[in-house]
């Protein structure tokens, strides 16, 4: 069985549903924020939250892009060419710039949020309704794409296995200088 099967079959809605779940699990959290009447955040320590966000936002798109690298030079292996035959280069694209540019509006959320929070260090309803959607929206897209990633390096590691197990014993193709 593929390792990509999510990537065959299933109906088109599924496929449609897949790339919504950062959305859906985002306004399922401002939801239940509303419902539990909570209109302004007061934090004390605002600076350190906001740096810490934008550290994290930061270090973790650091880790996306080395790993895209890492994938490009993998171009030639047999699992970025069946990812390639099957079509899936669009959602691997999409898996890993979604995160990106999430998490761009993130830091410049906290930028914006640390140069407009007054001095009682009250977050506005709308404000935090913002910051949080994107928090949750930037932390289920890492979340998808590093499940994404792994199942990448599982067929990448898995592969010389296979390899290994099926391969016969053969003359390497080439000359090979004799009596020397």
């Amino acid at each position: 069985m593929n390792k990509f099967d999510y990537e065959e079959g299933g109906s088109n809605d599924m496929k449609k549903i897949r790339f919504l779940i950062p959305a859906i699990v985002t306004v399922f959290v401002i939801l239940i924020i509303y419902f539990l009447g909570i209109r302004n955040i007061t934090l004390e320590n605002i600076e350190f939250v906001l740096n810490a966000v934008i550290t994290c936002v930061t270090t973790m798109s650091g880790f996306i892009l080395t790993s895209i690298s890492i994938l490009i030079g993998l171009s030639n292996s047999r699992v970025m060419q069946t990812i390639a035959k099957k079509n899936a280069i669009g959602e691997l694209v999409f898996r890993y710039t979604e995160p990106l540019i999430v998490g761009l509006m993130l830091i410049i959320a906290c930028v914006a949020l640390g140069a407009l929070v007054p001095d009682n260090k009250t977050i506005g309803c709308v404000w935090a309704y913002c910051f949080v959607g994107l928090s949750v929206y930037y932390i289920v897209s890492m979340i998808i794409t590093g499940k994404y990633l792994l199942k990448i390096l599982h067929e990448i590691l898995v592969e010389p296995q296979r390899l290994k197990s099926s391969a016969t014993p053969s003359v390497p193709p080439g000359e090979f200088p004799h009596g020397q």
